[in-house]
């Protein structure tokens, strides 16, 4: 039975980007030795969007309030883009380490983890 999943990141400066993670965003975890991070992360669903092309994946970090999740963002030190409605919920970008973008934002539809 499948009890989880693993996300990774893959970047040149893991450090700068653990520091943010745990730091601007919040994320808590434990340190599994050699400066590698376990980062819990919020409940996650997972969706199959139809596409024309090759697959890809992406991770969104989802609020129940982006406004206040920017601000808080922001008030760690993180710089989050504008908003964009897009009908299915509100998203940003929030710039990481290195100009990394990470997406977040706020469903307008039921979540599996109801949200």
């Amino acid at each position: 039975m499948i009890n989880g999943g693993h996300v990774m990141i893959y970047d040149r400066n893991t450090e700068a980007m653990n520091d943010f993670l745990r730091h601007v965003l919040g994320l808590t975890g434990v340190d599994v030795g050699g400066g590698r991070w376990m980062l819990k992360v919020p409940p996650t669903e997972l969706a199959v969007h139809e596409t024309e092309g090759e697959g890809s994946f992406a991770f969104y970090f989802q609020c129940d309030e982006i406004e206040a999740t920017v601000k808080e963002i922001e008030g760690r030190g993180g710089k989050c883009g504008p908003r964009a409605d897009r009908g299915w919920g509100v998203v940003c970008e929030i710039e990481g380490p290195g100009g990394r973008m990470l997406a977040l934002y706020e469903p307008r539809h039921p979540t599996a983890h109801g949200g």
